[in-house]
C-alpha cells in the first residue's frame, strides 16, 4: 500500500518582495481615490485615496462577499462628498482612515490596508510579493 504523504525538501526559498511605481503624490487629488494594477490582475487590484495630504491604500476587494471590486464605474470610490468608501456592490461604507465598515453588510469587517511609500521625489510605491 502507498503513502500519499508528501516529503518536505527544506524550507521554500523566501521571495523577496518588489517594489511597484504607482503614480506621483501630485496625480492623486484630495479626497479622491483611484486604482492601480500592480499585482497585474488586468484590473484595479488595490486602490490610494488621498485625505487631509495623507494616503491610504486598500486592497480593491469588498470583505462582504469573495471578490466584489468596490467602485461602480473607474475610480469612483468614494460617495459624492468624498467622505467615506463604498461598496457599489452591497452599499457598505467604509472609514477611509482605517477601513473599518461603518455601516452596511459587512459591519465589523474592514477592508484590507496595502503599505505605501512615498520618495523625497514624490514617488508613491508598494512592495508586493514577487
Amino acid at each position: 500500500m502507498g503513502s500519499n504523504t508528501a516529503q518536505k525538501e527544506g524550507p521554500s526559498p523566501t521571495r523577496s518582495p518588489r517594489k511597484v511605481e504607482l503614480c506621483h503624490i501630485d496625480a492623486l487629488p484630495e479626497r479622491r481615490a483611484r486604482g492601480f494594477d500592480p499585482f497585474n490582475h488586468g484590473r484595479p487590484s488595490l486602490f490610494v485615496v488621498k485625505k487631509n495630504s495623507v494616503l491610504y491604500a486598500y486592497l480593491d476587494i469588498c470583505p462582504h462577499y469573495g471578490d466584489t471590486q468596490l467602485p461602480w464605474k473607474k475610480n469612483e470610490y468614494l460617495d459624492k462628498t468624498g467622505d467615506v468608501i463604498v461598496c457599489a456592490a452591497h452599499g457598505a461604507r467604509f472609514d477611509i482612515t482605517s477601513g473599518n465598515c461603518i455601516s452596511g453588510p459587512c459591519l465589523g469587517q474592514s477592508l484590507t490596508a496595502v503599505g505605501l511609500q512615498v520618495s523625497k521625489d514624490g514617488l508613491v510605491t508598494v512592495q508586493i510579493p514577487s
